[in-house]
């Protein structure tokens, strides 16, 4: 079996209205990158957590709006939870996805920064212990 083949059956299908897409990197987006990080969900949120309790022992103990800019600040300036949250994405992706990545790098890891601080921002009280 193709590894590209089993890597894209483990996502889970996304639905939406390819009408709206008005870049091919839109596209990209919704067809390859939602579905990733859907995927990961669980992995990103813990990996977010782990880093802000271990930079801060009293995140948990924190008001939303000071745990909120906590997260904020350590996925915009950890460059090494950047390149960490990034590397699990683009280890799902396959041969031809890696190859359209790599034409528009800087893009993607924007987008994928954002929708990754998103999903956490949303979600990050229901991991919390």
């Amino acid at each position: 079996m193709k590894s590209s083949t089993s890597i894209k059956e483990i996502r889970d299908a996304i639905a939406f209205n390819s009408e709206f897409c008005k870049t091919q990197e839109e596209l990209f987006q919704h067809i390859t990158l939602r579905p990733i990080l859907k995927y990961l969900n669980l992995h990103l949120n813990k990996l977010v957590l782990a880093q802000c309790i271990l930079f801060n022992s009293n995140f948990s103990e924190l008001g939303v709006h000071q745990q909120h800019t906590f997260i904020k600040q350590q996925l915009s300036k950890n460059n090494t939870l950047k390149n960490q949250l990034i590397g699990c994405v683009i280890g799902l992706l396959d041969e031809v996805e890696l190859q359209k990545y790599q034409q528009n790098l800087q893009d993607y890891n924007k987008r994928i920064n954002s929708m990754i601080e998103q999903r956490v921002l949303d979600q990050y009280r229901n991991f919390l212990n």
